[in-house]
Order: structure tokens, then C-alpha cells, then sequence
């Protein structure tokens, strides 16, 4: 059972002026005590986010040695940024701490599409993407350590990153190709389409079939995702049977925002820790 969680990388490493954002310090005090109590509820991997242009190598280095250090995995969350140089350099820091640490598992990294909007279309960003992705996926399969790749599919906005429905996820996909890349299935995210898109609701078999990553989240009652869930939660549990059945091996990763929440650190704590229990009861089943 591969449970992972979501940390912003500003907690982990005592960013001043935002590690206080989504309630994490306020929750577990500091990073160490979050992660003792993380795996002590079964998580096995923590997925660093909030990882762009102003993240420092040393930042990143810091982040994944102290997640290895704790004996748990890292996975990556980054961006598709313009120049790629800048995300290749972040990579490095994270392949030389793997095989300082003897990493053996695959490492996901996913990422977003380039957005789109009044100065570009849809289909221009679209082939963007593809072409970005490739490159990226080049270098990683250059690399020592297991990278996969994976392009998650995106809240609908009306603009923001491509890749808004299972459709346009599977078509960029199928395009950069399968070897060493595959799709990040964010069921928050596809929940809210539907919820206020009109998007179809579960993917299909061959999307399913090419999920490497996933952000597992509810739609809160204020409408915004990545809320918390509990174990009655029927679509979550829907989805992971779907992931199931399609035999997928990889992380089950619950991307949680405590901030967006409307909660003290102290109720914000237990609905992490029953999310995090009610996800394992569903895999166990």
C-alpha cells in the first residue's frame, strides 16, 4: 500500500515568509514531527510542491534529504516552466540525492500544461506542452535515477494550464508517448469539472490504463478543492476501485490544502489524519 501526502517545500525548509500558507507548521509544529506522525498513520512518500522559478537547489536538496533522511520517499510536483533549463537544473538536485541515498523506486515527477488564455489558444499551448514534455522527458531517462514522468489533468478556469479533461489529457499524452511518461490522474480536479464544467465525471479505460501518478482531494463546501474526505465518501472510493481494477501499482497521493479549509490547526489536524486513515481502510478493501 503506497499512501503519499502532499507538503508545501516552504514548511519543510522554514520559508519565513510562507511556510504558515496552509497550516502545516500550526498542525505538526515542525517538519520532523509531521513526518514521525505521517508514517506512523502508514504514509510511505510525501510529494514536494510549490516547487517554480524562485526555488532555490539548495531548497530542493534540503527537502528531499530530509524526506529520506525520515525513510520515506520523495515524489515532485514541479511546473513547465519557459526556459526548461531552470526545471533541469531542480532535477539534478534531485537525482544526486537519490542515488546519495540509494533510491531505488521510480521517482514521479508531474507536472501542469502551459496555460493558455488571450495571448495564446488552447491548441498553440497544447502543442507547447507536448513538445516541453518531450524534452523533459529526454533528460530525465538521461539521468541515474528512475524518473516517470506524468502530466496531470487541470481544473477547468476557463484559461490556466491545458489539459482540463480526460480527453485532452489522453490526446497530449498519446502524443509525447507512453515510454517513461504517463498522466497523473487528479480526482479533484476531474470532480470539479464536472461539478462546474459539465466535464464527464470518470475517465476511460485507456486513460486509466496510462495513470503513473495520482492527487487524491475532495470539493469542499465552499467549493474549492482539495478539501478533506472520510471513509463514506463514495466517489473517492469509486475511484480508487476504478484504479484498482485497472491493476494500477503507483502512489496514491492525498494533495491536501488545510488553508482553504475555514478550520482551527487543531480540527485541520484531525481531518488530515482521518483522510489519511479512511484512504488506507479503502485500500484495504
Amino acid at each position: 500500500m503506497k499512501i503519499g501526502v502532499t507538503l508545501p517545500i516552504w514548511f519543510l525548509t522554514g520559508d519565513d515568509e510562507r511556510k504558515n500558507t496552509d497550516l502545516w507548521e500550526d498542525m505538526y509544529s515542525t517538519p520532523k514531527a509531521c513526518l514521525e506522525a505521517l508514517k506512523k498513520l502508514g504514509v510511505t512518500s510525501i510529494e514536494l510542491r510549490g516547487i517554480n522559478d524562485d526555488t532555490s537547489a539548495d531548497a530542493l536538496r534540503l527537502s528531499v534529504e530530509m524526506i529520506l533522511k525520515n525513510a520515506l520517499h520523495p515524489t515532485v510536483h514541479a511546473w513547465l516552466p519557459e526556459n526548461l533549463e531552470m526545471l533541469l537544473a531542480l532535477v539534478d538536485e534531485v537525482d544526486d540525492a537519490a542515488q546519495e541515498y540509494g533510491v531505488r523506486q521510480a521517482i514521479p515527477i508531474t507536472v501542469h500544461g502551459y496555460s493558455f488564455g488571450e495571448l495564446i489558444s488552447a491548441e498553440a499551448a497544447a502543442r507547447k506542452t507536448v513538445r516541453g514534455l518531450r524534452i523533459l522527458r529526454t533528460y530525465l531517462q538521461k539521468r541515474r535515477t528512475d524518473f516517470v514522468l506524468a502530466l496531470e489533468i487541470c481544473r477547468d478556469k476557463g484559461s490556466g494550464g491545458v489539459g482540463q479533461s480526460f480527453g485532452s489529457v489522453y490526446k497530449m499524452a498519446a502524443e509525447v508517448g507512453f515510454e517513461g511518461f504517463g498522466i497523473c490522474w487528479d480526482v479533484g480536479h476531474s470532480l470539479s469539472n464536472n461539478l462546474f464544467s459539465g466535464h464527464e465525471l470518470m475517465p476511460s479505460a485507456d486513460f486509466v490504463s496510462r495513470v503513473v501518478h495520482t492527487h487524491i482531494h475532495q470539493v469542499g463546501h465552499n467549493k474549492r478543492t482539495h478539501s478533506y474526505f472520510s471513509l463514506d465518501d463514495g466517489y473517492i472510493r469509486e475511484c480508487i476501485d476504478v484504479l484498482k481494477t485497472a491493476g494500477y501499482d503507483g502512489i496514491y497521493n492525498l494533495e491536501l490544502y488545510p488553508g482553504r479549509w475555514g478550520k482551527t490547526a487543531e480540527d485541520s489536524r484531525a481531518k488530515v489524519e482521518e483522510t489519511i486513515t479512511s484512504l488506507a481502510e479503502m485500500l484495504r478493501a
